[in-house]
């Protein structure tokens, strides 16, 4: 059987701690080197720790697999020590890019020393031994302006993408980027490149305290403000259609797809297959959910979990309601749920200064957001953000064919990870 010495960057993130875990308990997965960046300039370079586990969401011993190794990627061969980068070359067969900063607000220059980083990675491939396979994370916001530019109301396909208007300004540019220099480097190089591109991950599937979902995102923001407001939109104007994905799912796709896809790799070599050459095209997969659930019918779940007393109101009310708590001085009569408290049992909070306002209702920072949201749907109602194709990805992955829409457990379940609800104790 074949086995796999992986590198995995961005392993202390919400999608990288699962991407460990499952990657941990892949029988053919022996060894996994987690690429983590200097914390300052004086720490040490190219040394290898044992991760303890502690903080982390991986609940199985790591001791016997995984190694931890400080670099920088911004820098000539990673900034891994010369030893050290040649006995990684050596055994490496897959990289997983999975380490980007998620902040959409940031100019595209922001992300020059990360698109560098890709530029290291595919060089630090090329010189692999044993036909290395590149991963990139990527994203569905390569392709935000999909429906305007595109002219077409089909989804987005499984394919590299040529028009660089396509993508949302900033963040959504950098990856496009990346996904381009891996895409030329697959074709000249010949080495083996996979962009993964992800729609809306949320909270894991599994309901226990053990997973918790990422409660920074804008919609359990706009759940936590609904509360203070004491309404929740009715509408989420294009985002209407639900087609996320849990993200201890997209972990196990994502192993499911680079595994299953080297194995095949090491299968045709076996034949005398040659397994690098120029002319290769990347392939392109696409993670999310191939179903919809409407959002009209979970707001009423979400409406009936929190409190009868939450009005449901149009979404541009809803708007006018969050403008004004921004300016209100003094908004000592906002309700606020802690953790661990339930919806019924409120505390009052003092939330005069401009901080402690944002604190209660965190979808003050994307108000713009939810502004853009309204507006198209003022302006066509029918409109639906692009959604990704996933024919192919789904034709190599069971788990993403045996799918379904996301249900009411789903939606109570990330209300008790965000810590709006309480877990229920068994």
């Amino acid at each position: 059987m074949s086995s796999f010495h992986v590198i995995l960057t961005g392993s202390n993130d919400e999608l990288g701690s699962y991407l460990l875990e499952v990657l941990s308990r892949n029988e053919t997965v022996k060894t996994i080197t987690c690429l983590k960046p200097l914390p300052d300039p004086k720490a040490p370079k190219a040394t290898t720790e044992r991760p303890t586990g502690q903080g982390s969401r991986v609940s199985i011993p790591l001791h016997e697999k995984v190694q931890f190794l400080q670099c920088d990627l911004s820098k000539p061969d990673l900034d891994i020590e010369a030893g050290t980068n040649q006995a990684l070359r050596a055994t490496v067969n897959l990289v997983i890019h999975n380490d980007w900063p998620s902040d959409p607000g940031r100019p595209f220059s922001y992300f020059h020393p990360h698109l560098l980083g890709v530029k290291n990675l595919i060089n630090f491939v090329n010189k692999c031994t044993h036909g290395t396979k590149l991963c990139f994370i990527s994203s569905a916001s390569v392709a935000g302006r999909w429906a305007a530019l595109s002219g077409a109301s089909s989804k987005i396909p499984e394919v590299v993408l040529e028009d660089w208007r396509l993508a949302t300004p900033g963040y959504g540019q950098s990856k496009l980027v990346a996904e381009r220099l891996i895409a030329e480097a697959t074709r000249s190089l010949g080495i083996d490149g996979v962009i993964c591109r992800l729609g809306q991950v949320t909270g894991p599937a599994r309901n226990d305290h053990y997973g918790l979902a990422n409660s920074r995102d804008w919609f359990p923001s706009m759940i936590r403000s609904s509360i203070v407001l004491g309404a929740l939109p009715a509408t989420l104007g294009p985002l209407d259609d639900i087609d996320w994905m849990p993200v201890d799912t997209c972990a196990e796709i994502l192993v499911q797809l680079q595994i299953q896809t080297g194995l095949e790799n090491d299968e045709r070599r076996r034949w005398g297959r040659k397994g690098r050459r120029d002319g290769k095209t990347i392939q392109v997969h696409h993670l999310t959910n191939p179903y919809t659930t409407p959002y009209s019918s979970l707001v009423k779940i979400i409406q009936d979990t929190l409190s009868e007393n939450i009005k449901i109101i149009p979404l541009s009310e809803w708007i006018d309601l969050l403008e004004k708590s921004a300016n209100q001085k003094d908004n000592t009569n906002a309700k606020m749920i802690e953790p661990s408290q339930s919806p019924a049992q409120p505390e009052l909070a003092d939330t005069s200064s401009k901080d402690m306002r944002v604190d209660a209702i965190p979808a003050l920072k994307s108000i713009t957001f939810f502004k853009e949201l309204e507006m198209r749907a003022r302006v066509v109602p029918s409109a639906r953000a692009p959604r990704l194709e996933t024919k192919l990805t789904a034709s190599k992955s069971t788990i993403l064919r045996e799918m379904r829409a996301v249900e009411q457990v789903e939606v109570k379940n990330w209300l008790r990870q965000w810590g709006i609800v309480r877990f229920e104790r068994a």
